[in-house]
C-alpha cells in the first residue's frame, strides 16, 4: 500500500509541477514572442529604408558621374550596401527568431494537454493521505507520509536537473559547433587577406555564412536550456542575461555585423563564443554536483522510509 501510494503521489505532484512549469514557460514565451514580432516589424521598416538608400545610388546619373569623378561615389555605395546588407541579416535574424518562438510555444501547450488535471488528482491524493494518517490499521504515520512526500519531491527534482543538463550538454553541443566554423572562417580570412583571389574571398564568404547558421542554432539551444534553468531556483532570467545566455546572437547580428567580412571581427566572435561555452560548461559541472548530491539524499530518504516500515508492528 505505501509503495502504491509513494508512486501515486510521485506521479500526481509531477504532473502539479510540470503544469505549473509549463504555465511559467508559455507566460515568458508569449512574452518573448510579442518583443520579438514588434521588433522583427521595425527591423523590416529599416530594411526597406536601407535598399531603398542602395537603390537611390544606383539611379543617380549626374550626381553618380560627379562622384564617380571625384572619387567618392565607391565609398558611400560600400557604405549604403553594407549598411543594407547589416539591415537584411538583422531583419531574418529576427524572423527566424519568431518561427522558433512560435514552434516553442506550440510545443508547450501540447505538453500543457497532458497535466490538465493535475489539481484534481493532487486534492484527491491529499483527501486519501488524510484517511490513512487517520486510519488506526494503517501502518502510515505522518513521519512516514513526510518521507514518501519528500522521496516524491527529490524524485522530481532529480527529473529537473537531468533535463536542464541535457539541455545544456546540447547547448555546448552547438557552441562548439558554432566554434568551429568560426575558426573556419577565420582562417579563410587569413587566406584572402594575403592575396587569394576571388576564390579564397567566396570561400570566406560562404563560412561566414556557416557561421551564422550556426550561431542561431547555438542561440536556440541556450535559449532552450536558460528556460530549463529558470525552472530551478538557484538560477534566473537576470542573472541567465548578465552572462549573456539570451542576447548570445545579439552581439553578431545586432552590434558589427556590417564589420564581420574584417578579419579581426571574426576572431573577435570566435573569443565570444568561447567565452559562452566556457560558461554553459562551469553550469554544466556545477548542475551535475547538485544532482548528485540530491540522488544521494534521495536514496537516504528511501532507506528511512524502509527502516520505519520495516519496525512498524
Amino acid at each position: 500500500m505505501i509503495d502504491q501510494l509513494n508512486r501515486e503521489l510521485q506521479n500526481v505532484k509531477e504532473q502539479l509541477m510540470r503544469k505549473k512549469k509549463w504555465e511559467r514557460r508559455l507566460e515568458r514565451k508569449e512574452a518573448s514572442l510579442s518583443l520579438e514580432k514588434i521588433k522583427m516589424i521595425h527591423l523590416k521598416k529599416r530594411m526597406d529604408k536601407e535598399q531603398k538608400d542602395v537603390d537611390k545610388l544606383d539611379r543617380l546619373s549626374v550626381s553618380s558621374l560627379m562622384y564617380s569623378l571625384i572619387g567618392r561615389k565607391p565609398e558611400k555605395m560600400d557604405k549604403e550596401k553594407r549598411e543594407a546588407i547589416a539591415a537584411r541579416f538583422k531583419y531574418h535574424e529576427s524572423a527566424k527568431k519568431v518561427a522558433d518562438l512560435e514552434h516553442e510555444l506550440a510545443e508547450i501547450r501540447s505538453k500543457m494537454e497532458h497535466v490538465a488535471g493535475a489539481e484534481r488528482k493532487y486534492e484527491a491524493i491529499l483527501k486519501k493521505k488524510e484517511q490513512l494518517i487517520h486510519d488506526q490499521h494503517s501502518p502510515l504515520s505522518r513521519e512516514l507520509y513526510t518521507l514518501v512526500e519528500r522521496e516524491a519531491q527529490l524524485n522530481i527534482g532529480i527529473k529537473e536537473y537531468e533535463e536542464a543538463i541535457e539541455a545544456g550538454y546540447r547547448a555546448s553541443t552547438a557552441l562548439d559547433e558554432a566554434m568551429k566554423s568560426l575558426k573556419n572562417a577565420k582562417n579563410a580570412s587569413v587566406s584572402d587577406m594575403f592575396g587569394g583571389g576571388m576564390i579564397a574571398t567566396a570561400i570566406k564568404h560562404q563560412r561566414i555564412q556557416a557561421s551564422r547558421d550556426e550561431i542561431h542554432e547555438a542561440q536556440r539551444e541556450l535559449r532552450r536550456f536558460a528556460g530549463e534553468l529558470a525552472d530551478i531556483r538557484e538560477f534566473t532570467a537576470e542573472k541567465l542575461e548578465d552572462r549573456g545566455f539570451l542576447t548570445f546572437a545579439d552581439y553578431f547580428f545586432d552590434g558589427f555585423v556590417v564589420d564581420w567580412f574584417v578579419h579581426k571581427e571574426i576572431r573577435a566572435s570566435e573569443q565570444k563564443t568561447s567565452e559562452i561555452l566556457r560558461q554553459t560548461n562551469k553550469m554544466l559541472k556545477q548542475l551535475t554536483k547538485q544532482l548528485s548530491d540530491m540522488k544521494k539524499e534521495r536514496d537516504q530518504t528511501v532507506r528511512q522510509r524502509i527502516d520505519l516500515l520495516e519496525g512498524i508492528g
